[in-house]
């Protein structure tokens, strides 16, 4: 009966999930994976947890090796995306929209790690610690310290992205002002984007050098490429399947000779070819699984670590492979539904209160 009814309730979401942007579903499902598999692979979580040796045994790949550079990948899709959504397209409630987005799923594996928490990080002992539990519920624990003392690991990238997010609100407000043309907005972006890349980090100060600085990078290549996508001669270049391929064979070769600091280019070039071919690839375009995947990347994202961390010690002495198994069972189970009810369903919800709320 369960089982029915969530397939039903699967089903209405399918139907709303068509209609919103989905041409980088499956490439965003495989990034997931990648930094998924580079976190269990990592050498301090396989000193921890043993059985996750059996992944590590096998020739992964470079592109797995080097996984967390995929990171890089979401917040060029991120600038992209908001950009054709917000900028392009004048929809409203921007930031509303990505406060629902984010914070809900957050904020209850926090309040999970607060109740189930008990140890000192064994990296850094400020990650569990009270002084950053404040910044980790507002999401600016990257603005102030490093990705360490977030509790849940990977909501660094989070903590990122809303400043990003604020970032955005004044280029929305910057570029709907009367005097600033098309040409001014390009050459302010681009101008930005060349300082980031010719200053390097900053050295110190509350903004942290090494994730603000370089997702501000990635984030305003991605709002500059889709800014051009639609412009006559990017569509000739890019809008040819040779250029998709190429850009794919770029990536998968600065992943292969560790060219890690020119991969942010070779994702914006894959972004903007399969941007470009969607028509084309509209039918194999990641394939049905990664695509399914790519729908609740999010949960997976943010689950990840904390299932890990909380299952693993019930896992000790189990056969690898199953207890590699149950895990990824566990994680996808969890992701599944997360994606249904809170991603979609609690989502909603605020947004048609929201609505309510503005028209009384």
């Amino acid at each position: 009966m369960v089982i029915m009814i969530l397939k039903g309730y699967y089903l209405r979401v399918n139907k709303i999930f068509q209609k919103t942007f989905q041409t980088f579903t499956g490439l965003r499902g495989f990034a997931c994976l990648c930094v998924i598999l580079f976190h269990l692979t990592d050498p301090p979580t396989l000193y921890n947890y043993p059985f996750l040796n059996c992944i590590a045994f096998l020739r992964l790949p470079a592109f797995i090796q080097f996984g967390l550079r995929w990171v890089d990948l979401f917040f060029i899709l991120s600038g992209f995306v908001l950009t054709l959504k917000y900028i392009k397209n004048d929809h409203g409630n921007y930031l509303r929209n990505r406060v629902y987005r984010i914070f809900p799923l957050h904020l209850l594996i926090l309040i999970l790690f607060i109740i189930t928490n008990h140890d000192s990080d064994y990296v850094d002992p400020r990650r569990f610690s009270l002084d950053t539990l404040p910044s980790n519920l507002l999401l600016v624990q990257s603005w102030i310290y490093d990705m360490r003392t977030t509790w849940n690991y990977p909501a660094w990238t989070l903590s990122s992205e809303w400043f990003l997010y604020l970032m955005f609100t004044f280029l929305v407000f910057f570029k709907k002002k009367s005097w600033v043309s098309e040409k001014v907005f390009l050459g302010t972006l681009s101008g930005i984007l060349l300082l980031l890349i010719s200053v390097g980090p900053f050295s110190y100060g509350i903004l942290n050098p090494n994730l603000i600085h370089m997702d501000s990078r990635d984030f305003i290549l991605g709002i500059l490429l889709a800014m051009l996508s639609d412009h006559l001669w990017v569509k000739k270049i890019a809008g040819r399947l040779m250029f998709f391929w190429s850009s794919l064979i770029l990536v998968y070769g600065l992943f292969y000779f560790e060219k890690l600091t020119q991969l942010s280019f070779g994702f914006g070039a894959l972004v903007l070819g399969i941007y470009a071919n969607q028509e084309k690839m509209r039918t194999w375009r990641g394939g049905l699984l990664l695509s399914r995947i790519g729908q609740m990347s999010f949960s997976l994202y943010l689950w990840h670590i904390f299932l890990l961390e909380k299952l693993a010690p019930s896992f000790f002495g189990w056969a690898p492979i199953v207890a590699v198994c149950s895990y990824f069972l566990i994680l996808f189970l969890t992701s599944y539904l997360s994606y249904l009810f809170i991603e979609t369903w609690l989502y909603n919800k605020l947004k048609a209160i929201s609505s309510s709320e503005s028209l009384g």
